[in-house]
């Protein structure tokens, strides 16, 4: 089998109505382009119809689009690191099912990689010469620059949108920090930007165009506190008090999950249960 040059991972909650155009021009860029390209669409928990969608794009370019589907939801982050382990490419990057990274844009951030500018290159709305539009609610944009402001004090990262779904990385980097990765929630993003520097991968900060999208399932106030755990866990995980982790994780946990009803945000834990239950994964 020859080895594709980049594959695309879009994980998918419900995105029937989103996806298919998606796919379209995902398909239709990257084909005009001439390069050796695989997408690998991660099912996590659908309930609407969106496998439907997905097959019949399968269908019509089964050697370009690939798909893999869990029954139950588990997190954006863990579908995330399904699919970067099982893409098999020199370049593996990543992207949300609603389109709001235009293909063009995503592919800016692959080709910094690619060129060897760095080993993971993150896509920024928030980078000099970016541009978001519509601009987004002002309730989002003052909770995403406090959770920038959170990430930045607590890692002491430079960046300015660690969480923009336009990512990209080597596949040598990410060999070396795959067991690193444990969120499985939507803090996913900082674990892998902390687990490439503290390999010591260059990391790049790319400014990209943004197209906002309706009908985030974003909830502000529970998704903030959600990802507000998880950075403090993060944190925890790498420091000397790595050893309260399973103390508060009795505590923290149920709560956690009934704000998001997954039913973990440890990955190891939902890869136990992928092996141990058929159900789990089809």
């Amino acid at each position: 089998m020859v080895e594709k040059d980049i594959t695309i991972i879009i994980p998918a909650y419900n995105e029937k109505k989103r996806i298919g155009d998606t796919l379209n021009k995902y398909v239709g860029y990257y084909r005009k382009l001439n390069v050796n390209f695989e997408i690998f669409v991660i099912l996590n928990g659908c309930r609407d119809g969106t496998e439907r969608v997905v097959n019949n794009y399968i269908q019509k370019y089964p050697s370009l689009i690939k798909k893999e589907v869990y029954i139950p939801p588990i997190g954006k982050g863990g579908a995330l690191i399904e699919g970067l382990t099982k893409g098999k490419a020199k370049v593996i990057a990543y992207t949300d099912a609603d389109g709001a990274t235009p293909p063009q844009e995503l592919y800016k951030v692959i080709q910094v990689v690619q060129q060897k500018q760095a080993e993971l290159a993150i896509g920024s709305r928030w980078t000099k010469g970016a541009r978001v539009f519509p601009k987004q609610p002002f309730r989002r944009r003052v909770a995403s620059r406090c959770f920038n402001l959170l990430v930045r004090s607590f890692f002491g990262l430079p960046f300015k949108d660690t969480q923009c779904p336009a990512k990209a990385l080597s596949r040598e980097l990410l060999l070396k920090i795959r067991d690193d990765l444990h969120l499985a929630d939507m803090s996913f993003d900082i674990n892998l930007i902390v687990s490439a520097l503290k390999k010591g991968a260059k990391v790049k900060e790319i400014p990209i165009y943004w197209q906002d999208k309706e009908g985030s399932k974003v909830k502000l106030l529970r998704t903030s506190l959600m990802m507000f755990m998880s950075i403090v866990r993060l944190r925890l995980l790498y420091s000397p008090f790595y050893f309260l982790v399973p103390i508060l994780h009795p505590v923290v946990e149920p709560i956690r999950k009934k704000l998001s009803g997954w039913p973990t945000s440890d990955y190891k834990k939902i890869k136990n249960l992928i092996r141990e239950n058929e159900n789990f994964n089809i």
